[in-house]
């Protein structure tokens, strides 16, 4: 319902994830990917 929300989510994910090592960044890539599955 909100796609402004749903954009910014991936757009965090599409930042060279495999850069981002930390913990941080890995958490943020599962909320791409379960908010993938919810929609």
């Amino acid at each position: 319902m909100m796609p402004d929300v749903y954009k910014d989510v991936f757009t965090m994910c599409g930042k060279n994830y495999e850069d981002y090592i930390e913990l941080r960044q890995l958490r943020i890539f599962t909320m791409c990917i379960l908010t993938a599955m919810i929609v």
